[in-house]
């Protein structure tokens, strides 16, 4: 028995020692392994004893390379750095450039330029031609004298049509800064030229910064300038700040345009200019872009009083459940001038609000919104809220509101389909002794079709907002038929006749160097059913068409027609408009239905809505999903 106690002991004590050994070994691994993660990390820990050898570099096949050519624009000369893409070499002039007058620029310790046609170097300072060989393009060599390595390509002349043209130079010679996060901001040079290469701004800037929401996520984005004094930049008149719009998520580049301009042509208050522009930051190709007004208080802006302006930094920064605002130990007069803009997006930024129902509505303008200031202009339109909300039983709303910038913007926002309209970046203004304005309109990337929201031209994706029962009452609705008719459909005729053929001519070469330089990235596809630009015009044009026909039928047939809202709980996201004893189609249902997620559709009354009734009064709809599923679910 003690035999077989003494074994039993001896075979516990090697199994443990056996266990202590394999966890030595397991801890070793795991150490070395950290080491080894913080080396790839550039992290080096400190009982790290060794140099570890760095891992070949990956050179990627799409960048800019630190050479470059110097062209002649105008009376000015710009750097622009070669763009490659595998084993292709690009350089993207404006269209103002002078192409028999470029030269190299690069550092001759680091590279060796030779052009293989005629086997002579091409050094730093000497003349650029390009002779293109029998493939359609000029060959060079770059030798990499620090890596001893060469490179052959075929190097591309790419030059645009005769539009402005921008070039910025951050203080840091990079967008690095910039774009490491959205609220970083830089100064720098800017020059703008026009379409003939005639500077209209050349001087400082004071700052660059990124902008946008969603679209901020994208490799191409969009910016803030403000320059260091006013200036008329592409043909607009003289401003300080001003927008580079991207258009990163429309393959058409042009529904921003379009929309603005459509503001522009039916009359309403302050719809901002726009012009497209070719932009390098830093030497490096950044696109076609579009340059706008910025949304703002001025005689060629919105044009609303704002007097002295209090320094936030004075203030104490002020919030609770309605609103925010700030609070300052001196008394200022009031001021008269609001901007209001729906954000749902303000978060935690410091930014005076308030709530109007469910809605976030930012006080863009004045800044350093007071107590007194929030106060009276939340009061105000929360008693222009209960109007509209009541607008079914009477025009006591026309006390509130002016009717037609309010009917203009109800029929751009219903036309073109804007999925984030009454929610993001949708303006109103009032000033003293006036009632509330709509406008001007801002960001119709995902409009016009461009968002699997709202790609059913039968169907509305956007939420009432501020207009309320505002379709209910008569003297709304006639203001908005006959503005249809008298104004909107001549204009969209003439764009689908003219204006998109003649916007296309002017930015068709500009497009070709975008779609170059943003060949690899998702942008355009993200959102866009079309990648390619001229199969993505002509869905926005077929787009544009499907829907004024669409609405023909509703407000102009005489035929009486009903409102279907597509509710996801108590929230109304869509509506569409069915013909009196018309079903819904199949089709229509299962789309919505689709977007949301959901399955089928119930009444107000939690029962199974059945399709094949025909449509006698306007209708509420609630998002379900399929009862087996649901079963299934459980």
């Amino acid at each position: 028995m003690d035999l077989e106690k003494g074994r039993a002991r001896w075979i516990m004590v090697m199994l443990l020692l056996l266990i202590c050994a394999l966890g030595v070994c397991l801890f070793t691994f795991r150490r070395y392994e950290r080491h080894e993660e913080a080396d790839n990390r550039g992290g080096l820990e400190e009982d790290i004893q060794h140099v570890q050898e760095p891992a070949p570099k990956q050179e990627p096949r799409s960048a800019f390379l630190d050479i470059g050519i110097v062209v002649r624009i105008g009376t000015q000369q710009q750097e622009i750095r070669l763009y490659r893409d595998e084993e292709q070499l690009y350089i993207f002039v404006p269209g103002a450039a002078d192409t028999a007058s470029m030269w190299w620029n690069y550092d001759e310790e680091l590279y060796e330029v030779e052009v293989m046609g005629d086997g002579r170097k091409a050094g730093d300072g000497d003349e650029l031609t390009i002779c293109s060989g029998e493939d359609g393009e000029e060959k060079i060599r770059i030798r990499d004298i620090r890596e001893e390595s060469e490179e052959i390509y075929g190097l591309h002349l790419v030059q645009s049509a005769s539009l402005p043209a921008v070039f910025i130079s951050t203080q840091s010679g990079t967008m690095d800064w910039i774009h490491a996060e959205k609220g970083n901001r830089e100064s720098g040079e800017l020059l703008c030229v026009d379409g003939n290469g005639v500077p209209e701004y050349a001087g400082a800037m004071k700052k660059i910064a990124g902008r946008g929401n969603s679209s901020w996520a994208e490799d191409k984005r969009s910016y803030t300038i403000t320059l260091d004094e006013e200036a008329g930049l592409a043909g607009m008149p003289p401003a300080a700040k001003w927008v580079l719009q991207a258009n990163a998520l429309d393959a058409t580049r042009m529904r921003n345009k379009v929309t603005y301009d459509l503001a522009r042509d039916l009359g309403l208050q302050y719809a901002i200019d726009s012009a497209y522009a070719d932009l390098w930051l830093n030497g490096e190709y950044a696109g076609n872009y579009l340059v706008c007004e910025k949304i703002e208080a001025g005689e060629e802006r919105v044009d609303i009083s704002t007097g002295d302006f209090p320094q936030k930094d004075d203030g104490r920064y002020t919030r609770d459940n309605e609103g925010a605002w700030w609070e300052y130990e001196e008394d200022y007069e009031r001021r008269n001038g609001y901007l209001l803009e729906f954000n749902d997006r303000i978060g935690d930024d410091e930014a005076g609000y308030f709530y109007s129902g469910e809605q976030q509505v930012e006080v863009k303008i004045p800044e350093g919104l007071t107590c007194e200031e929030y106060r009276y202009i939340s009061e105000y339109a929360g008693d222009m809220a209960e109007s509209l909300e009541n607008a079914a039983q009477s025009d006591a709303y026309l006390e509130y509101i002016d009717l037609d910038s309010w009917s203009l913007l109800f029929l751009i926002n219903e036309l073109t389909n804007d999925t984030d309209a009454n929610r993001y970046s949708v303006f109103y203004y009032k000033d003293k002794g006036t009632k509330m304005y709509a406008g001007p309109v801002w960001d119709y990337d995902i409009a016009w079709g461009n968002d699997f929201l709202g790609r059913d031209v039968r169907c509305s994706f956007f939420r009432n907002g501020w207009y309320g029962t505002l379709y209910d009452n008569e003297t709304f609705y006639r203001s908005i038929t006959e503005k249809y008719e008298e104004c909107m459909r001549p204009v969209l005729e003439n764009y689908l006749d003219e204006y998109i053929e003649s916007v296309c001519g002017q930015i068709r070469l500009s497009v070709q160097m975008d779609d170059i330089r943003w060949a690899h990235s998702e942008g355009y596809t993200r959102r866009s059913p079309e990648r390619d630009w001229q199969e993505a015009v002509a869905c926005l044009k077929d787009y544009m068409r499907r829907r004024m026909e669409f609405f023909d039928d509703v407000w102009l047939s005489g035929e009486q027609y009903y409102r279907i809202f597509f509710r996801n709980g108590d929230t109304a996201v869509a509506v569409t408009y069915i013909r009196e004893g018309d079903t819904i189609p199949d089709t229509l249902l299962g789309y919505v239905a689709g977007c949301l997620a959901q399955d089928s559709w119930r009444t107000a009354e939690g029962q199974t809505y059945d399709a094949s009734q025909g449509v006698y009064s306007d209708l509420d709809l609630y998002a379900q999903k399929a009862p087996a599923q649901a079963s299934d679910a459980q």
